[in-house]
């Protein structure tokens, strides 16, 4: 069967549908940003522990600085793709549980979602906070002129982005139970599955939950789907948010 025509009969079990999403970088790909693995991907041809670590920022701050610093004037030049607001619209629906996020971009905000439905689980971007913990935190509205960015403890500031290493902020075991108390359809969107613990999730949750996998590669997450997309995602989700209004509707 068509994966459109088996999502609207799934929808048939659920008149309200609670529905969670986990967002990888294939999402923000639809706006322009590169993954981070992949052919194109950000860290292709230089070795990520150099720019995304604690030792690698302790050795080089302005290696570290002017790489994010590009980072950074890609994202503030970038607008969200209508994946982002096929999401803000699931929202405005009623049935959006929750957004886990990979993606540091900011883009979820931009396009309107609500900062109460959004678990940035790896940062964001759009922050900084003293390298040596000193407790000054820093929003980033503007590309930063010089770098490495001072703190006025006279350390550094970072970017508020979970480095390679680092513990997570959220509890693992916090969401899985939330998901599956209080969610019937977990849509995975854009991820490439490597990325622990968040990968680990649609495992955790398969058995009380409806995996739904929007993926140009169709080998991510294989044999824990219900239904899978072949597609990216700011082309499939669309489709799918107009199947559930047309469903919430009948």
């Amino acid at each position: 069967m068509d994966p459109y025509e088996s999502f609207t009969a799934l929808l048939a079990s659920y008149p309200s549908p609670r529905i969670a999403c986990i967002v990888g970088a294939g999402l923000s790909a639809g706006s322009g940003l590169s993954t981070f693995r992949g052919e194109n991907g950000m860290y292709k041809d230089i070795d990520p522990m150099l720019l995304a670590s604690r030792w690698g920022f302790s050795n080089d701050p302005l290696t570290v600085w002017t790489w994010y610093r590009d980072r950074i004037a890609k994202v503030l030049s970038t607008t969200p793709n209508p994946g982002h607001l096929a999401l803000v619209e699931l929202e405005r629906l009623g049935v959006l549980h929750k957004i886990i996020t990979q993606n540091v971009d900011g883009l979820h905000l931009q396009a309107g979602q609500s900062a109460e439905k959004l678990v940035e689980i790896h940062g964001s971007l759009s922050r900084t906070h003293c390298f040596e913990e000193c407790g000054r935190e820093f929003t980033i509205e503007s590309v930063p002129e010089e770098v490495p960015v001072m703190c006025e403890c006279g350390s550094y500031q970072r970017p508020s982005v979970v480095f390679f290493g680092e513990a997570i902020t959220f509890s693992f075991y916090t969401l899985v139970d939330e998901i599956e108390r209080d969610v019937d359809i977990l849509l995975l969107i854009g991820t490439s599955g490597t990325v622990v613990p968040v990968s680990q999730i649609p495992y955790a949750v398969r058995g009380s939950t409806k995996i739904i996998n929007i993926n140009p590669d169709p080998k991510t997450f294989a044999g824990i789907t219900d239904i899978s997309f072949e597609g990216k995602a700011e082309e499939v989700l669309p489709r799918l948010v107009e199947i559930i209004s047309a469903s919430l509707e009948s």
